[in-house]
């Protein structure tokens, strides 16, 4: 009982989202009409419906058309083809000359050859967006089977009972393909940048090792060069007043770093600081996006749930 109110839950939760901008990724919402976020600038983005029957280029023009903000906007691909053709995968947006990657929810992913008439039965009931996807999927195998005359209620029972026996995995598998698809291109992504970036982890660290390695070295310097000044050379009252410079030299020192890193000296905020300092110079050098990472483990994580809930 628990169980299964804990996994209603999580599934309104997690599967009924509104379009949203992580770095350079747009995730299309999950309502009916689909709706994109355009960002038009860096803080702000606008939502637009989609309408499933207009092409690219009618798109784009509306988008243009309604925001004076947006010089320049273009779409990977023919532009003729209808939006509802578009959205079942990934494609790619170009936004006043920066790339984004749009990413299909599972509402757009899901093939069905009788969409406009299966949203008109389902409406706009409040349905866990995985539930709703595979009453979707064999509403549009039993719109199919509908004859175009009216029929009575006991040839809807038959055609519905035929409908529900004649349904199988095989004919799911089919319209989840564009699923299994975005999956497989996900992890492909993930694993290059994942690859990538662990080099990119390996540099930082060993900067920020060979930078305290440098410090300690210096320390221990300063100490055997002390020494050897005050027994060897000088007496301590001549070495006292370098000594208290040089300390607060160091009080300085530890100031900056507060200043420039908000936190107080210590060995490991040191080494955290010159490492997250040399990987994220690292990542700007390389085109790499911590942001993107992120956004794309998760969106992995709801896919392979996703597909879960639907091959069951």
């Amino acid at each position: 009982m628990f169980s299964s109110v804990l996994l209603r839950k999580q599934s309104q939760r997690m599967f009924c989202t509104f379009s949203k901008v992580q770095s350079n990724a747009i995730m299309l919402s999950s309502m009916t009409p689909t709706r994109i976020s355009i960002p038009v600038t860096e803080s702000q983005s606008l939502n637009y419906a989609i309408d499933p029957r207009s092409t690219v280029q009618e798109f784009m023009d509306k988008v243009k058309h309604e925001n004076d903000t947006i010089s320049q906007l273009s779409i990977e691909g023919d532009e003729t083809i209808h939006m509802q053709d578009l959205i079942q995968r990934r494609f790619e947006l170009t936004i006043n000359n920066k790339l984004y990657t749009v990413h299909p929810h599972l509402s757009t992913m899901v093939k069905l050859n009788n969409k406009s008439k299966v949203d008109r039965i389902l409406g706009h009931k409040d349905i866990p967006v995985v539930r709703k996807s595979i009453l979707s999927i064999f509403l549009d195998h039993l719109v199919s089977k509908l004859p175009n005359d009216p029929i009575s209620k006991e040839q809807l029972k038959e055609i519905v009972k035929s409908a529900v026996g004649e349904y199988n995995p095989k004919k799911q598998d089919q319209v989840l393909q564009n699923i299994k698809d975005e999956l497989k291109a996900t992890e492909a992504e993930l694993d290059k940048l994942g690859d990538k970036r662990k080099g990119l982890v390996k540099i930082a660290q060993n900067y920020a090792s060979k930078m305290l390695l440098f410090g300690v070295s210096m320390a221990a310097g300063q100490v055997g060069g002390f020494a050897y000044l005050i027994y060897g050379v000088y007496t301590w009252d001549d070495m006292e007043p370098l000594t208290y410079l040089v300390g607060a030299f160091y009080a300085w020192v530890s100031m900056l770093f507060y200043f420039r890193f908000r936190e107080d000296w210590e060995w490991s905020s040191a080494y955290e600081a010159f490492y997250q300092r040399r990987l994220r110079r690292l990542m700007q050098g390389n085109n790499l996006d911590d942001e993107r990472i992120s956004f794309l483990e998760r969106y992995r994580d709801i896919l392979n749930l996703q597909l879960a809930y639907l091959e069951k």
